[in-house]
Parts: structure tokens; C-alpha cells; sequence
């Protein structure tokens, strides 16, 4: 579980920080006091990634590779004031890039998502590094939110070269598709495990045959998160990625989602 005394610590300071944005909502002060609460949430996220993300493992019906971190609302001077923080693994998506440029990927993910990476496609000659930001808009959302999808909880901006999948958070079908594509078995293995909610043996990258460009990790060191803060009728949303591992991470990308 989530580190409760550095957790509890965190949330009281946020709490009153969110409170004083509520008594401060008819004023010029409110906007200024929700990025700064934004800003006292992203310790809760350094305190998650130093204590409990490289444990993290989802059951294999897992449709993306997303956990809740904090969920909560209260009443205060009568506003409503609100705070949810949800991670989404970025080792557990295909990358962007890849599928962009016809990887066997593409076979691991459907619908919406597939249909955006070839929007994005369509643009034509794309600057590299792309983020979410660069997506078109269109018929999908482009940043998730909590239980609902959206090409952020599908699709990786921030994976790694070769790509990544770490087995203990990618949707099988994404599992099944990069292991077929680097010509290893061993799947059936991980899927017990993660039902079990226990760590899963990796796979090891083929020596010969199939696509060794394809690595294979039980744990991840790239982390998306999507935090969103409500006081009164004003709402604050972030899409933040870290990377890193143990107690060493680093904020590389910070961007505001638009209502």
C-alpha cells in the first residue's frame, strides 16, 4: 500500500491549502492558490514513485495500465473542494513513435487510439519528441480521466528505444503482440502471476529469430500521471510524466489539459 504516514502528511497539506483557495474563490488569489495546491501534489506522486510503483501489478483483464492513486472531496466555506491523482504506465503502452512508423505494436491496441496515432500520421512530417499535446483532436480524448479512456492511457510519449513493455501492468493483448513479435512464449507464465497480484517473471529477448528490439521488464521506470483539482466552480488539470527509478525521479514533461 501507498506510504499512509507521508501520504496523510501530504493530503493535510493540501487540504489546507485547498481550503484557503476555497475561502479565497471570489478573489484573485483562488487561481494562483490551485497551481500552487497542484504543484503540493506532485510530492504525493514523488512519495508514490519512491515507495510503491516498481511493486505495481494489474490483473490481466486490465484494458490500459492505469491505477488510482487518490481519489477525495470535502466541504469547505461551502465549496466543494476536490483532489484526484491517476497514473498510467508509460511502459505498459506502445510507443508513439513506433506506431507510427508501422511497428508490429500497432496490433496491440484498438479502436480510438489507432485511429489518432493515423490522424496524427495524415499531418505529415512530425518534430520529434511528440507529445499528447500533438495529437489532433477528433472523435477520441486525448487525455484520460480517471475510468474514462482516452489516447494517454493507450499510447506512450515518454517509452524508451528500443521499446519497453513491462508485464506486469501491459494489457495482454499488447503482452501477447510484443511477444509474438520478439518470438518468445512465456506469456502464460506472467498471467497467473498478475491474477494473483504477485510480481511476474520477465521475459527474456530472443537470440535469434523474430524482433529482438523489443525489451521486456517487470517494473517501470516511466510514469504519466493525470492530476485534477476542483475548489467551487475552478478546476486545475495536469498531465505530468516522471522518470527515474528508486528514490531518484525526474519531472520531464508538465502539461496543462485544457477543459
Amino acid at each position: 500500500l501507498f506510504a499512509l504516514a507521508a501520504m496523510t502528511a501530504l493530503v493535510a497539506t493540501l487540504s489546507e491549502r485547498m481550503g484557503r483557495s476555497a475561502l479565497a474563490a471570489r478573489t484573485s488569489d483562488a487561481e494562483s492558490s490551485l497551481d500552487h495546491s497542484l504543484l503540493e501534489a506532485e510530492r504525493v506522486i514523488r512519495v508514490w514513485l519512491t515507495e510503491d510503483s516498481a511493486s505495481v501489478v494489474l490483473p490481466p483483464g486490465a484494458e490500459s495500465p492505469r491505477i488510482e492513486l487518490m481519489s477525495w472531496n470535502s466541504e469547505v466555506a461551502d465549496q466543494l473542494v476536490g483532489m484526484r491523482i491517476t497514473a498510467y504506465d508509460q511502459l505498459g503502452m506502445p510507443p508513439l513513435t513506433d506506431l507510427l512508423t508501422g511497428s508490429v505494436l500497432r496490433f496491440g491496441i484498438e479502436g480510438d487510439a489507432l485511429a489518432a496515432v493515423d490522424a496524427l500520421a495524415a499531418l505529415g512530417p512530425l518534430s520529434t519528441p511528440l507529445g499528447l499535446d500533438d495529437i489532433p483532436r477528433g472523435r477520441w480524448n486525448i487525455f484520460p480521466a480517471g475510468q474514462e479512456d482516452g489516447v494517454g492511457s493507450r499510447i506512450a510519449t515518454h517509452q524508451t528505444t528500443p521499446p519497453t513493455i513491462n508485464v506486469s501492468t501491459a494489457p495482454a493483448l499488447l503482452l501477447a503482440t510484443s511477444a509474438r513479435g520478439a518470438g518468445l512464449g512465456g506469456v502464460q507464465a506472467v498471467l497467473p502471476a498478475r491474477q494473483a497480484g504477485e510480481l511476474p517473471p520477465t521475459l527474456s529477448a530472443a537470440t535469434d529469430g523474430g524482433d529482438a528490439a523489443f525489451r521486456f521488464v517487470n517494473s517501470s521506470g516511466s510514469w504519466a500521471f493525470r492530476s485534477d483539482l476542483q475548489v467551487g466552480t475552478m478546476h486545475r488539470s495536469w498531465w505530468s510524466v516522471f522518470q527515474g527509478s528508486g528514490t531518484e525521479w525526474t519531472l520531464v514533461q508538465r502539461l496543462a489539459i485544457d477543459a
